[in-house]
């Protein structure tokens, strides 16, 4: 069956408005140099520490659609479209969940990204 068809023929969606998305995508790589010592030898140890990249997960059953109903706990073969509210980008990480999916800013900066989510259950 045709994805598309599925999605706009589902009986199951909800429109969620208002989200606010701290997640952030990028992550920031810093370098060091230190020292190992053990028992026989002291060697000078190159190490690469990455920060950042924490995507925010978002429970369906902690989201309210906008008649205030609340989303169920599980959701079957979820498609989760993101509508922007402002200037930062959001995108999806990774596949949606069948009880939560990941969102994440695209930017570093300091402002959240607002955006409203349509989600729908496609059939299997």
């Amino acid at each position: 069956m045709n994805s598309t068809y599925s999605q706009l023929t589902s009986r199951r969606a909800w429109y969620v408005p208002g989200l606010s998305i701290t997640g952030d995508l990028q992550t920031q790589t810093v370098d060091a140099i230190g020292t190992e010592v053990d028992a026989a030898e002291t060697r000078v140890v190159f190490y690469r520490f990455s920060f950042g990249g924490q995507a925010q997960e978002l429970s369906y059953a902690g989201m309210t659609d906008h008649r205030g109903n609340h989303l169920p706990a599980a959701i079957d073969h979820p498609v989760v479209i993101i509508i922007p509210r402002n200037a930062i980008g959001v995108v999806l990480v990774g596949r949606p969940g069948n009880a939560a999916c990941r969102l994440a800013k695209t930017s570093a900066s300091g402002e959240d990204g607002l955006v409203d989510l349509w989600i729908t259950e496609a059939g299997a």
